[in-house]
């Protein structure tokens, strides 16, 4: 488990400027992430970052840069495994169904996340909450922080709903 606080800025610039580049809003904060634990497994570190939000009709792009503020001396190697930014990339339909791929690379080592969100509300056509079939595929380093610098793989399929 992770807890991830954010503070951040929204900006969004003017419906001209963005329309010419495709740029939709831009955040810039502050991020501390912990992996809520005590002891030697304890591991935290904080991050400022700048993150753009491209978008061309169904196509985004929403690369994430970050400079580490702190971290814990149990991690000081984790920049070789994170880095100083990922790369998100995807496609949303009409219907809002969305396919995304993310990739972080650090100077040694790096990862890569697949997502797909699929609506499932021809199941519950009346309900207020809208069910979607959620699918994860990860493959590399720095999914948590306590195994950070261990190579993991995972998938994942769940329901998220949204209101």
């Amino acid at each position: 488990m992770s807890v991830q606080p954010e503070m951040f800025y929204l900006w969004r610039p003017t419906r001209d400027a963005a329309g010419r580049r495709g740029l939709r809003d831009a955040r810039a904060g502050f991020m501390h992430e912990s992996n809520g634990k005590d002891g030697t497994s304890s591991r935290s570190w904080n991050r400022a970052f700048l993150e753009p939000h491209f978008r061309w009709r169904g196509l985004f792009l929403e690369p994430r840069v970050w400079t580490i503020l702190e971290r814990d001396k149990e991690n000081r190697d984790i920049a070789d495994y994170y880095g100083y930014a990922d790369l998100k990339f995807g496609y949303e339909t009409a219907s809002r169904q969305r396919f995304t791929i993310t990739g972080r690379h650090g100077p040694k080592h790096g990862s890569l996340q697949l997502d797909a969100s699929l609506s499932l509300q021809s199941l519950w056509p009346n309900g207020d909450m809208r069910p979607w079939l959620y699918a994860q595929a990860w493959a590399g380093y720095g999914e948590t922080l306590l195994y950070y610098n261990l190579r993991t793989y995972a998938i994942r399929i769940g329901i998220e709903f949204h209101p």
